[in-house]
Order: structure tokens, then sequence, then C-alpha cells
């Protein structure tokens, strides 16, 4: 891979990443300058779309989405932007060979396994379970399917020192 380590990360994996970290940096970023007018916007499709079909699932669904949204925008743009900045230097790091790089993103999927778990339980959905799964196998994949050989490079690296 390069000159901190020997693991070889496939190219599709980084810019997956890459790409997953801008989008969600880009979404950010338009809800905290363009936040009110997405808003209008949305409303005059949800009453176009409540009087051709009252019972419109789409706008059933959103509906239970964007309070909380809107409620928690501050949180939810600077949540999105960290995210999205992370998996963009992680991804970046992977790329020029720095083992930190994984460090960062297999860190990320450990953080937010809980919240995806809570996630998926109270609202189960196909696209976050795809969404989740593969995250997953993109962390099986990083740490080899070997985790305890993970762990030990994170032991010898950070507790136990480098070894002469």
């Amino acid at each position: 891979m390069g000159k901190e380590g020997e693991l070889e990360i496939s190219n599709t994996i980084v810019v997956y990443k890459f790409v997953l970290g801008i989008g969600e940096t880009l979404l950010g970023l338009s809800i905290l300058f363009y936040g009110r007018a997405i808003v209008r916007i949305y409303e005059h499709y949800q009453v176009k779309e409540l009087l051709e079909d009252p019972h419109d699932r789409l706008i059933a669904f959103t509906k239970t989405l964007l309070p909380f949204l809107l409620s928690n925008q501050t949180y939810f743009i600077i949540f999105l932007f960290l995210l999205g900045l992370s998996k963009i230097i992680g991804s970046i790091a992977l790329w020029r060979g720095h083992d930190w790089g994984l460090d960062l993103i297999v860190g990320l999927f450990v953080i937010l396994v809980p919240f995806n778990i809570v996630e998926l339980v109270n609202h189960p959905t196909p696209v976050k379970l795809v969404y989740f799964l593969i995250d997953l196998l993109i962390t099986f994949y990083l740490v080899e399917f070997k985790p305890h050989k993970y762990l030990k490079r994170l032991y010898r690296k950070f507790i136990a020192g480098p070894r002469h």
C-alpha cells in the first residue's frame, strides 16, 4: 500500500468512502445555507401531493422525518459536516497509504454502530439495512476479516510501542 503499512485497500472502497464523505459534507452545507428555501419547496410539494393523493406514503414518511431535522437542525448540520469531513480525510489517508486512515474509517463505523442499530430497530427500512450492511462488509474487509490481527496492530502501535 504505501509508506506506513503493508495493507492493500481496494480503490473502490476508498472512492466509495470519499464520495460518501463529499455527499454528507455537501448535504450539511446545503442545509446550512439553503435550509429555509428547501423547507419552503418541500411544503409546496407536500400540499400538491396531498391534493392529488391524501394518503401519499412518501409524504407520510417525510412528515415523521422533517420535524426531527428541523428541531435538531444545528446538531444535524454539524454531525453531517464532521462525519463527511472525517470520511474524506480517512479516504485520502488510505489513498496515500497511511494506516491512520484505516483506523479513522473503522473507528467511525464502530462509534456509529449503536446508533445505526437503534435506528434500524426503531425505524427499519430496506435502504437503512443495505447501507448498514455495506458499511459492515467494508469494515470487515478493512480489518481483513481478522479483527484480532487488526487489534494486535493497534496494540503494538499505541500501547507496546514500535519493535526494534
